[in-house]
């Protein structure tokens, strides 16, 4: 493989926290661009276990996977999604995904494993989000938690899957990305 030219970073001449809520620090630091201009660069933490999330690619037996159709605060719409959540405090990826595959469906893991991490807006957050297929065996026992904000809860074919994504329908950010991951995966070598 070709070697790329080293790029031109990024130098920050002060960190400044403008805000520190519950769940989130943002910051606006001020920074030395590439090109040599100086200015401010806005970023967000997550606090605490948030750091880290997972989302979980669930297939059943059949060659389908798991979508959960969720609605969100921030949109008045609802979007197919696969299951997603946090790290708690000394969680593996592993068993974070086993954890939220419980909570939002009552369905539980067979074999589990991270395929990869996500970051899911490299300008503005520094959150990382491991990827894991954990395989369901009885996929009869669905029982998605409104309380989640979970409508409904469904088992589709990756054909499906993808014409969802193409008819607009999945519009989480995570879900694409890690949909993208597992298809990059499994295409054909060479």
């Amino acid at each position: 493989m070709k070697r790329m030219a080293e790029t031109p970073s990024y130098r920050r001449i002060e960190e400044r926290r403008v805000y520190q809520g519950e769940r989130v620090e943002v910051y606006e630091d001020a920074v030395r661009f590439p090109d040599g201009h100086e200015g401010a660069h806005t970023w967000v933490r997550h606090r605490g276990s948030a750091a880290r999330g997972v989302v979980v690619i669930a297939p059943d037996g059949d060659g389908r996977v798991l979508l959960v159709r969720m609605h969100r605060y921030l949109f008045p719409d609802a979007s197919w999604e696969f299951v997603r959540g946090s790290l708690d405090e000394g969680e593996t990826p592993e068993q974070a995904a086993r954890r939220e595959l419980g909570e939002e469906t009552a369905l539980e893991a067979g074999t589990v494993a991270e395929i990869g991490v996500l970051r899911p807006d490299t300008g503005i957050w520094t959150t990382e989000v491991s990827v894991v297929v954990a395989t369901v065996s009885d996929a009869t026992r669905i029982e998605p938690q409104h309380d989640e904000g979970i409508a409904t809860a469904e088992f589709m074919p990756l054909a499906t899957v993808w014409n969802l994504v193409a008819d607009g329908e999945v519009k989480d950010g995570i879900t694409l990305a890690a949909l993208a991951l597992l298809a990059a995966r499994e295409r054909p070598q060479g």
